[in-house]
This record gives structure tokens, sequence and C-alpha cells, in this order.
């Protein structure tokens, strides 16, 4: 099966190419912006590179997924199980065609799971030490940003432990910390494409125009046809014409949370812990809708509110059975809907043939140096570094070679 993540094409391969030859380079975004996406994935994987467009982070971790799935079974954990099972579906039926590829995405989603099923499964072992949450909560935003909502967590944990609270605040430094240094150093900002925290000044920063460029190409690339200058209402009603029965699918799940919310308040509300959780879930999606409403962008929220209501119904709604029978055959059909679909789409595209070394010229830069440019499209796959689908204007190094960085000369 060929990769079908376009970003993986696009600049996640070319990332973790950069990474493997050369570790860091400066204001490495100046030559394709998407480079300045720091996600701390690329660095996992470059780590496991064995040849090139044989990526098994994904797969990796939807085997520990699995493998816990059937600890639970073992167990008898009647709702964790069906919990974890109801993540996988949506996970596999959602990311089936990304999971060989580098999208984090993925690895975000399911990391999202294996967090809130850790903090379930110990809910009440009192002797459970919350450093190893906190450690899996601060990688996981230096994965994808988007879930960034997920650092309410990590405070939340720190206040409810003030015994280890300095401990816990240095664990999650050492992981965050040199995700930030990495950033400034590829891109001149502390997030990129986030122009808007602009604190440095550096020769190799990528020109503030550009960031903000590609800081609104996402967002109107979300919002699937709207503009920035576009009203509320009107965004809003072009963004949902668009919708398709997956995103339909996941915004159910978050109408669920809110009634398990609402049934919370009502006859369980001393779950503090539980509410918590919950209230990270709604949070997220808020976040994701304000900001880059693409549904693969809120995934890692959709599933992890699916996660949340599926335990919650099955652990505790116990007087109405009807309740738990219509969210079983609901979850079953949409597990079915989806498989056609995914076959449908496997079918299509099993023999696809891409070309993971597309065709390029060579263009020198002032000094020397020879960057391959793409004959055509804008995704370089394996094609020896530096590779970009246009050389912009005044793009210049900083030293002699590739190792001493990239910058722009206006």
């Amino acid at each position: 099966m060929p990769i079908l993540t376009y970003d993986t094409g696009l600049y996640h391969a070319q990332s973790v190419k950069y990474i493997t030859e050369f570790k860091l380079i400066l204001g490495l975004a100046n030559i394709h912006c998407r480079l300045g996406f720091n996600s701390n994935l690329f660095v996992l994987q470059s780590a496991l590179v064995i040849i090139d467009y044989k990526y098994i982070i994904n797969s990796y971790l939807i085997l520990l997924l699995s493998l816990n799935t059937v600890f639970h079974a073992n167990k008898r954990n009647k709702s964790l199980f069906l919990a974890n099972i109801a993540s996988i579906c949506f996970i596999f039926l959602f990311f089936f065609f990304n999971i060989n590829g580098l999208s984090n995405d993925v690895f975000a989603t399911i990391l999202g799971v294996i967090l809130i099923d850790l903090l379930l499964t110990n809910e009440k072992d009192y002797s459970f030490n919350n450093q190893l949450p906190i450690l899996i909560t601060s990688y996981l935003i230096t994965i994808k940003l988007s879930a960034v909502v997920f650092g309410i967590l990590i405070i939340y944990l720190l206040v409810k432990n003030r015994n280890k609270l300095i401990y816990g605040m240095l664990l999650s430094a050492l992981i965050i910390a040199p995700w930030l240094v990495r950033n400034i150093m590829i891109s001149g900002y502390l997030i990129f494409p986030y122009p808007q925290v602009d604190l440095f000044n550096l020769q190799y920063k990528v020109p503030k125009e550009t960031a903000y460029e590609t800081f609104y190409d996402i967002k109107n690339w979300a919002r699937t046809g709207t503009t920035m200058s576009m009203p509320f209402i009107e965004w809003v009603k072009t963004w949902s014409s668009n919708f398709q029965y997956i995103d339909i699918v996941s915004l159910l799940s978050l109408s669920l949370l809110f009634l398990v919310i609402f049934h919370m308040i009502i006859y369980n509300r001393k779950n503090h812990d539980f509410l918590i959780y919950c209230c990270i879930g709604v949070v997220g999606i808020f976040f994701w809708f304000f900001t880059a409403p693409d549904t693969r962008f809120g995934m890692v929220y959709f599933v992890y509110s699916t996660y949340l209501s599926t335990y919650y119904i099955f652990k505790n709604i116990r007087k109405s059975s009807d309740v738990k029978i219509v969210y079983t055959l609901t979850l079953v059909s949409y597990f079915l809907i989806s498989l056609i679909s995914d076959v449908g789409i496997w079918n299509q595209y099993r023999n696809e043939n891409i070309n993971y070394y597309p065709e390029v010229y060579t263009e020198s830069l002032s000094n020397g140096i020879s960057i391959n440019v793409l004959e055509k499209g804008d995704q370089c796959w394996y094609t020896p570094l530096p590779c970009t689908y246009k050389v912009n204007t005044g793009l210049k190094l900083i030293g002699t070679t590739l190792e001493d960085g990239f910058k722009i000369d206006k």
C-alpha cells in the first residue's frame, strides 16, 4: 500500500531526512515554510529510520494500544475495554490510510487515548505516581501543537500533587524546553507559524510576512474554502456545507460528551477528576473550531471524547440498558459504513504508483550551493537534500556549507 498521507511527501519525509543527515540546520524553514513545523515525532522517527518510506512509529503505537485493550479484556475491565475498542475503531476508520505515513495527527490521537486510559486505569490507586501522565502530556504537546489544551491536564496534576510540584514542573520543562529551542533555531520563532509571538531578532528568522501568510493559509484551508475576511456566520455556513459523514460523526462525539457532563452534574458531581478530563475535551474542541477547524486537526479531541463517553456510559449508567444498546448499535453502524467506504478507497489506491523520487532541476545559490527544485508539484518525498518546490527570493546560506544554515536577504 503506498503512503497516501499528502503531508509526508510535502514535508514529513524531508524533515526526517534533515534530522537524520544534519541533526539541526539554522533557518531551515527558509527553504520551505513547512519545514518550520517542528514536531518531536520527526526526531523520534529519525532514530528509527532503516530505509526511506518505511515509517513504523504509528504502527508501533497502534500495536501498543491494541495490547493494552487485550490487557483490559483479560482483567475484565468492561468499561475500559469497550472505551479502547471504540477508540481503536475510530482511529482505524479515519486514519487507516495514514498509519503507514508519518502523520503526527495519528500519533497524537493514539497518545491521547493512552494518556486518558492510563489515568482511568489507575484512578483508584492512590500510590499511582502522576509523573508519567505529566511526561506523556508534555510530549503530546510537542508532537502536535493543536494538542496544547492538554496543558490544562499538566496544571491540574501539578496542583493535585503539590508535594511534587517542582519535580513535575522540571519534568515537563525537560520535554518542552528543548522543543522550543529547536523551534527558535529552525524558524526564528518560539512557535511557528505564530508570528504574533515575535521575541527574537535573528538573521535567519523567517520573514514575518511569510510566517503570517503560512498562518492564514492553514486557517483558510482548514475552513474549507473560506477566507479570514468572511463574517463568522458566513464562514461557518461555507465550512459546514462541505461536511462529510466523518465530520458529522466526529461532532456527534462532542454532543455525546456534553450529555455525559450533564449526567455527571446531576448524578455524579463528586467525580472531579473525570469532570476535568471531560472539560479538557470540550475546551479542546472549541480551541480547534476557532483556530483550524479541519476534522483531521481535531481528531485527537474527538477520539479522546469518544473514549470518555464510552467509558462513562458503560461504567456509570447502569439503570438504563436501552442507552447502552442504542450507543452500541450506533458505533457498530458507523463502523460498518466506514468500513465499506475504506474498502472502496483501498481498491482505488492500493496499486497507486507514487514517485518517491520526483523529477527535479538544480538551481545554484549565490555562494555555490545547489538546491533541488521540483519540475512540478510540491512533494519532495525522498529527493536528496536540499529540495523545495520553489526557491524563495533572497535565499542564501549563512556560511559556506549547508550545515551553517539559511537566511533570507531582503
